[in-house]
């Protein structure tokens, strides 16, 4: 172990981290399910939460 602290390396080419986008591979389930949500109307579903509990 030397003396000098080392860090990340200054010739990085990202400033800011990956998005979840280039994370998850082409294939992986998770896009058809993400799919599958963006079609959703999910106004039509009725779906009721707290806060529209109150407002109701």
């Amino acid at each position: 172990m030397g003396i000098y602290k080392q860090g990340l390396d200054r010739k990085q080419q990202l400033i800011f981290p990956p998005s979840l986008d280039e994370l998850v591979d082409s294939n992986n389930m998770v896009r058809a399910v993400d799919s599958y949500v963006e079609i959703l109307n999910i106004s039509d579903l009725n779906i009721k939460t707290k806060k529209s509990l109150i407002t109701d």
